[in-house]
């Protein structure tokens, strides 16, 4: 369909589609709420659920990512890439949108360790866990 994600791409625009079609929220989850909170989904289409957020179970919550992206300066002229990954707690999501909030999962997909690798793959690092 016109406008949707590729199908490699993350699961949950189509996990809202599931859920406003009267499923239950499915396995795939909703990885990137590991990534902080709110975040906001807009469809844009025609014929698509209205806008939705992930949350917790107060819709108005916030979680700062516990992602901390950085150039780290090593002399005057170099930096090199800095990914740090705080502990951070994780509580439980819940779909803002709908007529009530639906409890969902972060599903089986690791969003920060797919940002690592990625990062790995990008700058050709090793990372270092402290």
């Amino acid at each position: 369909m016109p406008g949707r994600s590729a199908a490699t791409s993350w699961p949950e625009p189509q996990q809202i589609r599931d859920i406003q079609q009267g499923e239950k929220p499915g396995s795939e989850g909703f990885p990137r709420g590991a990534l902080g909170l709110p975040i906001v989904f807009h469809f844009k289409d025609r014929g698509e659920p209205p806008d939705h957020t992930l949350n917790g179970k107060d819709p108005h919550g916030r979680m700062a990512s516990p992602v901390i992206l950085r150039p780290f300066a090593i002399s005057k002229e170099q930096a090199l890439p800095l990914v740090m990954v705080l502990n951070a707690p994780t509580g439980d999501l819940y779909l803002h949108g709908g007529e009530t909030p639906v409890e969902v999962g972060f599903g089986h997909r690791k969003a920060i360790q797919e940002l690592i690798g990625r990062a790995q793959d990008r700058w050709n690092a090793t990372p270092v866990r402290i």
